[in-house]
Parts: structure tokens; C-alpha cells; sequence
């Protein structure tokens, strides 16, 4: 939206603001992630038993 406003040319503020839109969430998960230590516990997954039954 800051791109949308901001520049005066309509031609390039579509173009600003969706690679903004892209550029900006994979920062913030790359910087998380990155920063982040937790490891999931996939055993967790694999040993799971459902409490109902399962039709296959």
C-alpha cells in the first residue's frame, strides 16, 4: 500500500508493491527461521494413533 501511494507513476507502483509483497514475507520467515531454534519432533507424528477407527 506504502508503494502505492508513494510513487507517482502508475505504470511501476503495481510492479513495487508486489515484489514488495513477495520480498517481505520471505524475509521475515528466512530471518526466523534462521534466528529460531526449535526442532519439530516428528516421532511424535509417527507414532500416533488415532482414537477412532480408520477406513481405508
Amino acid at each position: 500500500m506504502i508503494a502505492y501511494v508513494m510513487i507517482p507513476n502508475p505504470d511501476i507502483n503495481y510492479v513495487v508493491g508486489n515484489l514488495c509483497s513477495l520480498i517481505v514475507p520471505i524475509i521475515v520467515i528466512v530471518a526466523g527461521s534462521l534466528i529460531e531454534n526449535y526442532e519439530f519432533d516428528f516421532q511424535k507424528l509417527m507414532d500416533y494413533e488415532p482414537d477412532h477407527k480408520v477406513n481405508v
